[in-house]
Formats: structure tokens, C-alpha cells, sequence
């Protein structure tokens, strides 16, 4: 069996994680636009999510 290693940071394909980009927008948007708004039953509002 292998010795676990952990990853050395310039192993890890951070550009292509889905999630990573996803917070990424998320936050830009806030920054930008302020909080993002819900609707009466706390989903997301469309136009955020557009």
C-alpha cells in the first residue's frame, strides 16, 4: 500500500473545479449588485440565478 502524500498546491486543478468557480461568481456578483434577494419561500431570486 501507498503512503498517503498530500498534494503540493501546484498539483491541484483548481480552474477546473466547478465549485470553486461557482463561489467565485457568486461573490463577484455580491460585490457588485449587493445582497442577493430571495423570494417569500427563501429560494434564490431568477434573476440571480439567470
Amino acid at each position: 500500500m501507498r503512503p498517503f502524500h498530500s498534494p503540493n498546491d501546484g498539483d491541484l486543478p483548481l480552474s477546473h473545479a466547478l465549485i470553486l468557480k461557482a463561489a467565485l461568481l457568486t461573490i463577484g456578483y455580491i460585490e457588485e449588485h449587493g445582497p442577493i434577494g430571495l423570494t417569500p419561500s427563501k429560494a434564490l431570486k431568477r434573476y440571480f440565478v439567470a
